[in-house]
């Protein structure tokens, strides 16, 4: 899970609140492109973050099985005092 879900999909929210911004005041957006570009904003957007929970749940599901840790640890920093 990364900033490239988020961004598209607040990018889609802010499109498509312009959109409804627009659609309250009378004017037509049936007719823009901007209304499908809102929506597939807003679907990529979802679609990044659940593949990246999944992703997450498959590596974990990885090293678990393997025994192992995700990462490995080279050396501990004790506090001085």
């Amino acid at each position: 899970m990364g900033t490239s879900d988020y961004y598209s999909l607040d990018l889609g929210v802010l499109i498509n609140g312009y959109l409804l911004y627009e659609k309250l005041i009378g004017n037509e957006i049936g007719d823009r492109p901007l209304v499908f570009v809102g929506v597939l904003f807003v679907l990529m957007g979802i679609q990044f973050y659940t593949s990246g929970i999944i992703i997450d749940l498959q590596m974990r599901t990885y090293f678990e099985s393997q025994k192992q840790k995700p990462f490995k640890i080279r050396k501990i920093h004790k506090p001085q005092g």
